[in-house]
């Protein structure tokens, strides 16, 4: 009598190429883009407009493929999206006029954000809620690597081979993923109907009216959201309160990587024994505490820019500490919705971080402590959440 089926779940390396597909392909492209605005005739202000559609399609996109691998199983609607993806790289490349670059890229964030929302599914749906959040600690490990090496590499490559050139080899990663998940099996093992508009709806609404789900979706958000602004900022910090030419920006922002992937760590040690709730909470409050630090350091006048990393540093380390920990909780809270919620949590991230980031550049002065209160201020309120809104989950 054959025993029960043994599902061929992607390992580890894959689910970090998934997760980080739609990271990874805009960082690689950055520092091409200046060159993408000479080339096609375009200022460096138009050629800007390739990161907007894109993370517009990303924030869309994982609304709508989530509620579909509800129904369709995770599979499917993945390599849907992966095949979109590759195709539209090849677009990318191709493209003889901004205005087709653009379409192009909106195609390509739209199939690219299939690979982390449905990644986290997967994760979800093969393991229990204490192994989920190890194995998504160890997928946050990987991606804080992930977009150090892809903006070196990105600032490498754009000399030597060209921006197009770039786009192929980002066409031949997609073209490689479509093929290694046709080969892996269906994780999702329970389907509902949700594929229609006014069901995608009701099942958005009854998410975030669920605190298993809200309260750790948006802790997280934010917490991500604070990292996302600071980093979007502290160029603009560098150059205008201490003085720090673009030439050595690298040697500050290695100093994040580090925190979060000590945090991420931990998270994998300390989940078995404490369970993902008291990790994600704990982690917030070392965060929080650090953060309230870097915020005094900078109102005291004494931060340099090598000190104002580091205590950045510090803050990471709580930052993914609690991220594994929430962002399975969240996807625990209703396990028919797996999916819908890892949609749902992206879109919630990446608004957030949008958000934040406006406001940011609204109160920029021209000094880090505007950057350092919004950093505190989201981290309190993540705290906050978690403490008020956050029901025990079932591990």
């Amino acid at each position: 009598m054959d025993g029960p089926k043994v599902l061929r779940v992607p390992p580890l390396a894959i689910l970090v190429a998934l997760n980080a597909t739609w990271s990874s392909a805009q960082q690689l492209m950055l520092p091409a883009l200046s060159v993408i605005a000479k080339d096609l005739g375009t200022t460096t202000a138009g050629v800007q407009a390739i990161l907007t559609v894109y993370m517009a399609a990303v924030a869309i996109g994982q609304l709508v493929y989530g509620p579909l691998s509800d129904r369709y199983g995770r599979k499917a609607p993945l390599l849907v999206g992966l095949v979109v993806f590759t195709l539209s790289s090849v677009a990318c490349a191709l493209a003889p006029t901004l205005p087709v670059l653009l379409l192009a890229s909106f195609a390509q964030g739209f199939g690219a954000c299939a690979g982390a929302v449905l990644s986290r599914a997967m994760v979800r749906d093969s393991f229990t809620s204490d192994v989920a959040a190890i194995r998504q600690g160890q997928i946050s490990m990987a991606m804080t690597i992930a977009p150090v090496i892809v903006t070196i590499a990105g600032g490498l490559l754009v000399s030597v081979i060209g921006w197009r050139s770039m786009y192929f080899i980002v066409t031949l990663a997609g073209a490689v993923l479509v093929v290694l998940i046709a080969r892996s099996d269906e994780t999702n093992q329970s389907r509902i109907a949700v594929e229609r508009p006014r069901v995608m709806l009701r099942t958005y609404v009854a998410l975030v009216t669920n605190r298993g789900f809200a309260a750790p979706a948006l802790a997280t958000s934010l917490m991500g959201a604070s990292f996302t602004t600071f980093c979007n900022i502290a160029p603009l910090v560098l150059q205008d309160a201490f003085g720090v030419s673009s030439t050595h920006f690298g040697q500050y922002f290695m100093m994040l990587p580090a925190g979060f992937l000590i945090g991420a760590f931990t998270s994998t040690k300390l989940i078995h024994r404490l369970g993902p709730q008291r990790t994600a909470r704990y982690g917030s409050m070392i965060s929080v505490t650090m953060a309230v630090g870097m915020f005094a350091l900078t109102l005291s006048g004494h931060a340099t820019a090598a000190l104002w990393f580091m205590a950045m540093g510090l803050v990471t380390i709580g930052q993914g500490l609690m991220a594994a920990a929430s962002v399975v909780m969240a996807l625990s809270a209703n396990p028919r919705l797996v999916g819908a919620a890892s949609g749902f949590l992206g879109f919630m991230t990446m608004s957030c971080s949008a958000a934040l980031t406006q406001i940011s550049g609204l109160v920029y002065n021209g000094t880090a402590l505007t950057t350092a209160l919004i950093v505190v201020v989201a981290d309190i309120a993540a705290l906050l959440v978690l403490l008020v809104l956050q029901r025990p989950v079932v591990r």
